[in-house]
């Protein structure tokens, strides 16, 4: 908890209290829908499956994303249990 706090914090009030988590289902602007299936606490950063063809130029799938990427570039759509 202190640790999002603390992001929150750094980030600016939008991001206060944002949690994301293995196994969340995930929406981007872009549209793409993702499941986070690994988070990498010490580095901060997340492993995520993107449903469907992807249209970027590595074609990674899964895809890696930096935390304060991926809380500001998309949101929760159902929360893992």
């Amino acid at each position: 908890m202190a640790r999002q706090l603390r992001l929150g914090h750094r980030m600016g009030k939008r991001f206060k209290g944002v949690s994301m988590k293995v196994g969340d289902l995930i929406k981007f602007g872009t549209g793409y829908t993702g499941l986070i299936t690994e988070y990498d606490e010490w580095q901060d950063a997340y492993t995520v499956l993107i449903h469907g063809e992807v249209e970027w130029s590595s074609k990674q799938n899964p895809t890696y994303l930096s935390g304060g990427l991926l809380r500001k570039s998309a949101e929760v759509l159902s929360e893992s249990r």
